[in-house]
């Protein structure tokens, strides 16, 4: 079993709840290149929570856990993708989570998006 979790700017979840059908916001997030890029702000507090939770670069945009296999991520200038499996799916959901965190990020940087639930959390 394996497990996908996004991280978008705030404004993504705001434009695709205001969207009326289903296929109009899964063809949204599925074209990248129309998504709000980040920030150079916004990566640095993402590179250096990547780095707290222990993720470390593969060099590029690439990163997996230290210690949690199975935990890896992507980052592309307009989301970060967490990719898990097994152990490593608490891993990411976890990280992932504290993104749309007051106490671990700036209050309404980001939005997160399960597609498997079906569900945003900013």
């Amino acid at each position: 079993m394996s497990w996908h979790i996004s991280v978008f700017r705030r404004e993504v979840a705001e434009i695709v709840e205001g969207m009326s059908s289903e296929s109009e916001k899964e063809s949204y997030l599925e074209n990248y290149q129309d998504l709000p890029a980040f920030t150079e702000r916004e990566l640095e507090v993402i590179k250096k929570h990547l780095e707290r939770r222990e993720y470390v670069s593969e060099g590029g945009n690439r990163y997996h856990h230290q210690t949690q296999a199975g935990a890896t991520a992507l980052l592309s200038p307009h989301s970060l993708e967490f990719m898990g499996k097994g152990d490593g799916i608490m891993e990411i959901t976890l990280t992932a989570l504290e993104f749309a965190s007051s106490f671990v990020v700036p209050k309404d940087m980001f939005s997160v998006y399960d597609p498997q639930d079906d569900r945003w959390n900013s």
